[in-house]
C-alpha cells in the first residue's frame, strides 16, 4: 500500500539528533535567560485574529498575508500565532503583571506560523525563542536585549554572526521618516517593482526592505535626519552603552523591520552562513504597543530568535558533550541485572540506552555504534559471577574489566569530568575565534 497521508507543504517533522538540539538550545536560552532575571510565560497558540492585526499593523506583510485565520466552532476569528509579543502584550495588560513590579522581563519559546513560500530555513511552523523587556524606557533597556540575543546565539555555537542596528526615532520622528521616504520613493515610482508600489501607499518603510530595487533606491533618506533632539540622545546612549559593554555592531540605515510597533532601536543578527534569508534574530523597541492594546503606556523592547535558523548558522560547530553507556548482555538469563543497572545509571543522570537482550551481543554493538554510543557495558555470564563488567570503547576497541559494586559512581563521575574537559577545549576554542 502507498502512504495516504502525508506532510502538510512547509511542515517537517523533527526527530532524533535534530530534536534533541533544538531541546539542548532552548534550554541553554533559557538559562541566559534567567541570568538577566527574565521568567518564562507560556503563551496559547491561538489568539483573536485581531490581536495580531492590531499590533502588528493591517499592512504588514505578516497580517495581509502570512497568518493563518479561520473561524472556531464558537464563530471566533482565530489565528495561529505569528509571532510571540503580541501575545506577550496581551498577557502585561490583561495580568496586570505591573501592578506587581515596576518592570516586568518574560521570555518564551514555542511554534509560529507563517504561511510563507517554503524554503532552506523557512517553514510555515518554525520554532522561536524570544523576550520582551516592559517597564523601561532607558537606553540602558535597547543595549541589554542586544546583548541578551548575542549572548543566546553565543551559546549556541553561532561565531559567524554580525549586529546591525538602526533607530526609527518616537511615533512623530517615524511619521517623518516615512513621509520623506514615501516622497522619495514616489519620484521613482516608473522604475519600481510591484511590491515597492503597494507599499509606497499602504507602509512606504517597508520600501527599504526591497532587495530587488534595492540599487534604484540607494540614495534614501536616512531616519537619523528626521530624530527629534530627545531620539537622537538616545541612540546614541545605546551606542555609547554597546560599546561599553564590548558588543559589536554595525549601523544599517535601511533596516526598518517590517512590524509597524517599533520605534527608535531596531536590531538584526545575521549569519552569512545561512545565505540570502540571513536573518537569525531581530528585534527592537515598541513603546506604543501596550497603549495601542488598551493598556497603560509602557515603554517595551524585546526580540526574538528563529531556532532552526541559529541550528543552521551553528553547522560545523562541536556539538555539547552528551556522553552516555549502552548496556549489552550477552545472553537473555543476565537480563534483570542489565536492567537493574542500567536503572541505577539512569537515577544517576547518566544516558543510557538497553539492553536489548532478544538480540545477539554482535546485533547490540552494532546497535549502540549506529546510535551514536562511545561505550557499552557487557554484562556476561562468566564475569557476572565475580561482580565484575566489560566496559568497551568503540572507537579503540580496547576492553576493561570493572566491578560493578560502586561501578555507576564512577561512570557518572568519568561522564563528569569529560563533560568539563569538553566545556574548557570549547570555551578555549570560543576565547581563541574572539581574539581574531
Amino acid at each position: 500500500m502507498g502512504i495516504k497521508y502525508r506532510l502538510l507543504r512547509g511542515m517537517r517533522d523533527i526527530s532524533g539528533a535534530e530534536a534533541e538540539k533544538i531541546s539542548r538550545v532552548v534550554e541553554s536560552a533559557k538559562k541566559t535567560f534567567r541570568a538577566f532575571n527574565y521568567s518564562e510565560l507560556m503563551l496559547p497558540t491561538m489568539e483573536e485574529a485581531a490581536l495580531f492585526a492590531r499590533a502588528a499593523g493591517e499592512t504588514s506583510d505578516v497580517v495581509a498575508k502570512q497568518m493563518y485565520v479561520f473561524k472556531d466552532k464558537g464563530d471566533r476569528t482565530v489565528a495561529l500565532r505569528p509571532e510571540g509579543t503580541a501575545g506577550a502584550a496581551r498577557y502585561y495588560v490583561e495580568s496586570g503583571a505591573a501592578a506587581n513590579s515596576p518592570i516586568v522581563k518574560i521570555f518564551y519559546s514555542g511554534s509560529m506560523f507563517r504561511y510563507e513560500r517554503p524554503q532552506e530555513g523557512r517553514y510555515r511552523e518554525f520554532y522561536q525563542i524570544g523576550c520582551e523587556y516592559f517597564g523601561n524606557s532607558d537606553a540602558a533597556c535597547d543595549a541589554e536585549i542586544i546583548h541578551l540575543a548575542s549572548m543566546i546565539l553565543d551559546e549556541a555555537g553561532v561565531r559567524e554572526r554580525e549586529i546591525f542596528i538602526n533607530t526609527l526615532g518616537c511615533p512623530a520622528c517615524r511619521r517623518s521618516y516615512a513621509d520623506a521616504v514615501k516622497k522619495y520613493a514616489a519620484s521613482l515610482s516608473g522604475e519600481l517593482c510591484e511590491d515597492c508600489l503597494r507599499r509606497i501607499e499602504k507602509n512606504p518603510l517597508r520600501v527599504l526592505d526591497c532587495k530587488t530595487d534595492a540599487e534604484k533606491l540607494s540614495d534614501f533618506p536616512r531616519s537619523q535626519d528626521a530624530l527629534c533632539p530627545e531620539c537622537l540622545k538616545h541612540y546614541s546612549e545605546v551606542k555609547k552603552l554597546l560599546d561599553a559593554i564590548g558588543v559589536k555592531y554595525t549601523e544599517d540605515f535601511r533596516l526598518v523591520r517590517g512590524l509597524d510597533y517599533y520605534t527608535r532601536t531596531v536590531f538584526e543578527i545575521k549569519s552569512r552562513l545561512l545565505g540570502a534569508q540571513d536573518a537569525v534574530a531581530a528585534g527592537g523597541r515598541y513603546d506604543g504597543l501596550v497603549e495601542e492594546l488598551f493598556g497603560r503606556p509602557t515603554p517595551a523592547a524585546g526580540f526574538a530568535v528563529g531556532v532552526e535558523r541559529m541550528l543552521m548558522a551553528s553547522a560545523g560547530q562541536k556539538e555539547k558533550y552528551d556522553g552516555g553507556f549502552f548496556v549489552a548482555v550477552t545472553s537473555p538469563a543476565i537480563t534483570s541485572a542489565a536492567s537493574k543497572l542500567a536503572a541505577e545509571m539512569r537515577a544517576a543522570g547518566i544516558r543510557t540506552e538497553g539492553p536489548l537482550a532478544s538480540k545477539s551481543l554482535k546485533s547490540q554493538l552494532g546497535a549502540a555504534d549506529k546510535m551514536g554510543f562511545g561505550q557499552v557495558v557487557i554484562i556476561a555470564d562468566e564475569e557476572l559471577a565475580y561482580g565484575d563488567v566489560i566496559i568497551k570503547n568503540m572507537g579503540s576497541g580496547e576492553q576493561k574489566k570493572m566491578k560493578l559494586s560502586g561501578l555507576v559512581g564512577q561512570l557518572a563521575e568519568q561522564n563528569a569530568k569529560a563533560r568539563d574537559m569538553y566545556d574548557m577545549a570549547r570555551h578555549g576554542a570560543q576565547a581563541e575565534q574572539e581574539k581574531k
